[in-house]
């Protein structure tokens, strides 16, 4: 395996890295809902990657919890 993490690396990228504190925040609130609750979770992390000139690319991602 890689040492480095394309996931990781663009992710942390994209808004100064935000995407990866909103869902650091978010899987905290789903474990905590979890062991609170005893029914399942999940944290969802979109990320949209579309063509920006020639060879370069453009990414934005959404993260979502329930």
């Amino acid at each position: 395996m890689d040492e480095n993490s394309h996931f990781l690396m663009a992710i942390g990228r994209i808004d100064g890295g935000l995407p990866v504190e909103v869902a650091d925040g978010c899987l905290r609130d789903v474990i905590a809902s979890v062991q609170r609750t005893g029914k399942k979770g999940s944290v969802t992390v979109t990320l949209e990657v579309s063509p920006n000139g020639e060879m370069g690319f453009a990414a934005s991602a959404k993260v979502t919890a329930g």
